[in-house]
């Protein structure tokens, strides 16, 4: 029989020795200091990598969040529960994501780094230049580091943080792949009955798109958006958030600059 899973338990016993040792990366975790036009391409594979970005779907309820994170811990699914806190968080395309190690967010004296840089790849196709970005690590991240860390205590800096778990995988150190995370996402969707387009590039998505509806009241969301996606323009932005008419409509019908209301007393 299923028992609720207890996050209490987690964010108040994080003290265990491992090769990375844990001990000390629990210490950053709550610290009050801490702040933290794409054109169709001539080659078939990246015309398909691109249908595919632009047909996700973002997680945009919280509740839908939240039922998965919780269906991955509840299920022992700690290296699915890493990834998608990870890819919510980072806003990282697939290939960035999948290849990160833990030495790129861990210190070797076994504290968390307050971020990293990461040269992102637009897509596979090595002859587009790499874009630097730098990428804080914030609470939530570090809070499933160190739950996974627990679950798993014979982690070093040099494993990848998601880790192929295939039968086929001849490498134990061998980096996720893109099919297996699109199984990871698409089949805990259809479990939780949560219906629509969902992807790999669902991760980076939610990210962008929960970031404009934290960041409502500043003028300049928007704006500091489109940098960290490397956009264009703020129209690809939305585009790619993926705001319906009905938020666009309703944004505009909530503006109401400079009515007097009591005039219509």
């Amino acid at each position: 029989m299923e028992t609720a899973f207890d996050r209490n338990s987690y964010t108040s016993n994080l003290h265990l020795v491992s090769p990375i040792n844990i001990s000390t990366l629990s210490n950053s975790i709550y610290n009050p200091n801490y702040k933290v036009n794409i054109k169709p391409s001539q080659h078939p594979e990246e015309t398909s990598y691109i249908k595919q970005e632009h047909d996700a779907q973002p997680f945009k309820s919280m509740e839908d969040i939240k039922l998965i994170t919780d269906y991955f811990l509840l299920h022992d699914q700690y290296r699915n529960y890493l990834v998608f806190i990870c890819g919510i968080n980072f806003g990282l395309r697939e290939w960035d994501l999948l290849h990160l190690r833990f030495k790129d967010i861990i210190n070797n004296n076994n504290t968390f780094k307050v971020g990293f840089d990461v040269f992102e790849k637009k897509t596979r196709n090595t002859r587009i230049t790499p874009k630097n970005r730098y990428i804080p690590i914030n609470n939530a991240v570090k809070q499933a580091v160190i739950i996974y860390l627990q679950h798993n205590p014979n982690t070093s800096l040099d494993d990848y943080m998601f880790k192929n778990e295939s039968r086929n995988s001849n490498n134990i150190n061998e980096p996720m792949t893109r099919k297996g995370l699109e199984y990871v996402i698409k089949s805990i969707t259809k479990k939780l009955n949560i219906e629509g387009r969902y992807n790999t590039h669902s991760l980076r998505k939610t990210f962008s798109y929960q970031y404009m509806m934290k960041n409502k009241d500043d003028n300049r969301a928007l704006y500091k958006l489109q940098k960290i996606l490397g956009h264009s323009s703020p129209e690809h932005t939305l585009r790619y958030i993926g705001l319906d008419k009905e938020e666009l409509s309703n944004a505009y019908m909530n503006l109401n600059l400079g009515i007097d209301y009591t005039l219509m007393e």
